[in-house]
């Protein structure tokens, strides 16, 4: 009697752990879409960002190339000139470096988001998470990955906008340097 009355006990809760909180195949193959989304994301991400601190430091480097090739002999007025060239180099320095902290704080995010998301995925491999909670949290992290991506197409929207601006800045010293240079020759 105590046997069969332990074999009914298990086999109520392994039909009970059956039917508790499973996925549908269509669910599950959602979540792994998601990963798979979420990892391409990340890993585009970290690109962007090797890219921007790339140029970023690039750019620094021609910076102080300038700066070294700038000549001390120069009459005020191209001095007035090298003078706002090399504002405009600083501010694009700036904005570069705004552009950098943004994306620590977006990668920052990331990090976090994932971590959350590894955390969600084994409640819901577990059989922890309902369905329908598992659809809503879904399009949260589908929401939140559309934004960290429009942050990141909008950081790499703005260097490229930043680069032309200075190569430009740059082009025009370029020219002004020459100019100063032919005066000097004659």
């Amino acid at each position: 009697m105590k046997t069969a009355k332990i074999s009914i006990l298990v086999f109520v809760m392994a039909l009970l752990s059956a039917c508790a909180n499973k996925m549908s195949d269509e669910v599950k193959a959602d979540i792994d879409q998601f990963s798979n989304d979420w990892q391409a994301m990340s890993t585009n991400m970290a690109g962007a960002m090797e890219t921007l601190n790339s140029t970023a430091a690039g750019l620094d480097n021609s910076h102080n190339e300038i700066k070294a090739n700038i000549p001390g002999d120069m009459n005020s007025e191209m001095m007035s000139k090298a003078a706002e060239h090399m504002a405009r180099c600083e501010a694009s320095t700036e904005a570069l470096n705004k552009l950098k902290e943004e994306g620590v704080a977006a990668m920052a995010n990331m990090e976090t988001m994932t971590s959350e998301f590894a955390a969600w995925k084994n409640d819901v491999d577990a059989g922890k998470v309902k369905e329908e909670d598992a659809k809503a949290k879904l399009d949260s992290m589908r929401a939140n990955m559309g934004e960290l991506q429009a942050k990141m197409d909008a950081m790499m929207s703005a260097m490229n906008e930043e680069m032309e601006k200075e190569g430009n800045n740059h082009a025009e010293m370029s020219a002004t340097m020459a100019m100063m240079s032919d005066k000097n020759k004659m």
